[in-house]
């Protein structure tokens, strides 16, 4: 990101405008079903699909734009760094100062070591706040993964 504010707002800005025109080509593609989607959302999606407003835009050539975005500011010459790929990334909540990831760092966590920022705790508390208390039950991620572990191929 840029290290200007001006320039950090309108670089946002085009950001948020390539992803919206990118979402917009994939429309075809959404679970118009999924379950918990707001009732807003689920009309903003069934006029776009109805319209076929997808048609008007290339999605290569917008993951390309997204790309060169992403790009233009290089590591070695900004202040700040963003993860624009998240799914709450159009609210820029993992905008931060590059100090605040430092060097990579590794972490135990249960069985295994993982490799997170240097200022963790800053990190945390401006993604979660109080990032120790765990939420309610009914607030609770209800995502369920497992971990598998990839097989060696046979020679």
């Amino acid at each position: 990101m840029p290290n200007g504010f001006f320039s950090r707002q309108w670089h946002k800005l085009r950001l948020l405008m390539v992803r919206l025109k990118y979402h917009l080509s994939c429309f075809e593609k959404v679970n118009i079903k999924r379950p918990g989607r707001p009732l807003p959302e689920r009309i903003i999606i069934k006029l776009a699909t109805w319209t076929r407003v997808g048609k008007w835009f290339n999605t290569r050539k917008q993951l390309d734009k997204m790309d060169a975005l992403l790009k233009k500011y290089p590591l070695e010459h900004s202040d700040y760094i963003v993860n624009f790929m998240g799914q709450t990334s159009y609210k820029f909540n993992e905008l931060f100062l590059k100090s605040v990831y430092g060097k990579q760092t590794r972490y135990p966590f249960e069985d295994l070591e993982l490799v997170g920022p240097e200022q963790f705790d800053a990190y945390l508390k401006s993604l979660y706040g109080d990032y120790m208390t765990p939420p309610r039950e009914e607030h609770r991620n209800a995502h369920v993964s497992e971990l598998v572990k990839a097989e060696e191929e046979a020679e």
